[in-house]
């Protein structure tokens, strides 16, 4: 007497008043995708990962559409850099890859604002 019925286990299982995905899943991020498969590996000095993806998310472009184009841009430049800059200097003289891309996102400031409005 007085007991309050329990929900069916079924809608305990289902997290009722949650919004599903069929399975379950969050959709992929392109972005962090080209951070782990064409950033990452292409990067010279491998130290500070955890830094630089955080450097590399705070670079995201708003509208989905550019992320390509925003991910080529700054790949444009690491190849530069690699090619110019940084030809022939050990590993150590390299900046990390979080220092890299916050400095990039000075240079590229107008072009990857450009990106955010077209």
């Amino acid at each position: 007497m007085g007991e309050t019925p329990t929900p069916p286990l079924a809608s305990k299982l289902a997290g009722a008043g949650r919004p599903s995905r069929s399975n379950g899943t969050k959709p992929p991020d392109q972005w962090a995708a080209w951070f782990a498969t064409e950033f990452w590996p292409r990067y010279p000095r491998k130290v500070a990962k955890q830094a630089a993806m955080k450097a590399w998310t705070k670079l995201k472009p708003r509208q989905p559409d550019r992320v390509k184009s925003a991910a080529e841009l700054i790949l444009t430049m690491l190849e530069k850099r690699k090619s110019d800059e940084w030809a022939g200097r050990d590993s150590d003289k390299i900046p990390h890859a979080a220092t890299f891309l916050n400095r990039e996102a000075f240079d590229a400031g107008e072009v990857l604002a450009g990106l955010e409005k077209s």
